[in-house]
């Protein structure tokens, strides 16, 4: 039978190889505005993948953390800013994704 994880060891700050590419990207490519960016849609689906990869080890981060107990103050507040860089690696990749439409095929919205 396996020991129990250890609560007082989980390091909810520790980032994955994903999370760490997706802070990168979203280090480089936050303030760019989107029909500037040079982000082709292969490589936005590429990040995509990624991001999707990252948001799954976070959630699962959480979930684990929960089996055991509740998060501790600095733990919620280092686990909402990697959940959050998440969501400015979407909205990059959506609002970059709109920029290539609208210089596809005209018409649209590329900011929001």
């Amino acid at each position: 039978m396996s020991s129990p994880p250890q609560a007082h060891n989980f390091d909810v700050g520790t980032m994955s190889p994903a999370e760490n590419t997706i802070k990168t990207f979203v280090e480089l490519h936050m303030h760019i505005p989107p029909s500037a960016s040079s982000l082709t849609l292969e490589e936005l689906m590429t990040t995509a993948g990624v991001l999707r990869q990252a948001s799954a080890i976070i959630e699962a981060t959480k979930d684990a953390l929960f089996t055991v107990r509740l998060f501790t103050p600095a733990e919620l507040y280092v686990w909402l800013t990697r959940r959050q860089l998440t969501i400015d690696a979407y909205n990059i990749i959506r609002r970059r994704a709109a920029a290539i439409l609208w210089q596809e095929f005209g018409g649209g919205r590329t900011e929001r």
